[in-house]
């Protein structure tokens, strides 16, 4: 009897450690993180226009823990070109990444914000689908339009509540050419580094996304704002959008990043 009683303490005892100092270390590596460290090449060669350029992905550049001042990613070439081109982007040959670069340069999502924005304003559901009838023709632009009205009516609560925006008229105050210009520069650098592309070409893009940007924006905040709208209205609530604003906000505030040592 005494030895049964001393082994259920002892299982008592082993059960409590386990419980309160083992379990909690795998909880702790299972967590998700909002945002990662700031990924360098030590050996970078850009000037500070070319990085401040670059730094137009760099939210991107930091949810795939690439190389945020080089042009090179700094990833390993088959995660780029099955993961990230192939699986995430869903381009499957050469000719369909350059197409979506040109669809990001020239089109994009801001394409549809005006018609969106109108839709969002008619309230009613008979009134958003007239609206989106009318200002497309294409079946294909109609569904994309959709897609981004329905996602933008999910994540306007979290928007506001996160304070992306503080009202509906911020939505076309932003727009969504920092969604488009990020992952232009990001894409871009994912052709060059799976050799779609030629460096020479890779810089135009980046100009492109560049002059874009700052046309339309005076600083970093409205841009990041811009990318984090942009990504609600591409992914809707389960798109991880919280966990792209954390990583704005680090950008934006932290010494090491190029958000903070280089003016817009």
């Amino acid at each position: 009897m005494r030895t049964i009683l001393t082994w259920l303490i002892i299982g008592v005892v082993v059960g409590y450690f386990v419980y309160t100092k083992v379990l909690p270390l795998f909880s702790i590596k299972k967590k998700k993180q909002p945002f990662t460290p700031i990924y360098r090449d030590e050996h970078s060669t850009l000037t500070d226009n070319q990085y401040r350029k670059i730094a137009l992905g760099a939210i991107y550049s930091e949810m795939t823990h690439a190389y945020i001042n080089t042009l090179a990613t700094g990833l390993d070439r088959s995660y780029v070109t099955g993961t990230l081109l192939y699986s995430y982007w869903k381009l499957k040959s050469a000719d369909e990444a350059r197409a979506k670069l040109v669809y990001l340069r020239d089109k994009g999502f801001r394409y549809y914000l005006p018609a969106i924005y109108r839709a969002l304003m008619a309230r009613t559901a008979e009134g958003q689908e007239g609206i989106i009838d009318q200002s497309f023709q294409e079946e294909e632009e109609k569904e994309k339009a959709y897609s981004q009205l329905h996602n933008l009516i999910d994540t306007m609560p979290e928007l506001l509540q996160d304070g992306i925006l503080h009202d509906e008229q911020d939505i076309l105050k932003y727009g969504l050419i920092g969604w488009d210009c990020g992952r232009l520069v990001f894409l871009t650098r994912l052709c060059l580094e799976a050799r779609i592309i030629t460096e020479s070409e890779a810089w135009a893009f980046i100009d492109a996304a560049s002059e874009l940007a700052h046309i339309t924006y005076t600083d970093w905040g409205s841009y990041a704002k811009s990318y984090v709208l942009g990504r609600a209205m591409w992914g809707g609530i389960h798109s991880g959008n919280r966990d792209v604003a954390a990583i704005a906000g680090y950008l934006l505030e932290k010494d090491e990043s190029p958000w903070i040592q280089l003016s817009w």
